[in-house]
């Protein structure tokens, strides 16, 4: 595995600031595909920028509609009771992925972003007609999940997103 730099904001601006500064930093939420992807040479990057220190991005909740935040793990989407009651196969489908060290580190962002083919967490979410919503320095654009993914392995992600 080649070096990168590792970088590890405090909080949401913190993290655009450093994206915009980095465009090819790579965002690291729990890793469980980005380190593997790394080490097996499937993916390269100069820079990892966590996800794990910025509060909004750990953010579950339910209002009109349910609001995941990028880096709410597996395990609590699969344990949260609303989601549960509310939204069952979304639960079932995170409860499913992996073993538990794996639902405790995965990342519900992770899951999508790595667009993957298998992304247990991709069809009740397009089932549900979510949304992604995209910040960068720019500003924020909302994307339906279906217009999100762009093929195995690609997303409409840009460049400081």
């Amino acid at each position: 595995m080649k070096r990168f730099d590792y970088l590890a904001p405090n909080n949401l601006d913190e993290a655009l600031l450093m994206l915009s500064e980095r465009p090819e930093a790579t965002a690291l939420a729990g890793g469980t595909n980005v380190l593997v992807q790394l080490k097996e040479k499937h993916r390269e990057a100069s820079a990892l920028l966590s996800l794990k220190r910025i509060p909004e991005l750990h953010q579950l909740h339910a209002g009109e509609g349910l609001h995941i935040g990028a880096a709410v793990t597996l395990h609590q989407l699969a344990a949260d009771p609303t989601v549960r009651r509310d939204y069952a196969a979304l639960a079932a489908a995170a409860g499913l992925i992996g073993s538990v060290q794996t639902r405790n580190m995965a990342t519900v962002g992770g899951n999508i972003c790595n667009a993957s083919p298998s992304a247990d967490t991709a069809p009740p979410l397009l089932a549900l007609k979510a949304q992604a919503v995209l910040i960068s320095v720019r500003g924020t654009r909302t994307i339906a999940l279906e217009e999100f993914f762009t093929g195995p392995g690609e997303t409409a992600l840009q460049s400081g997103e």
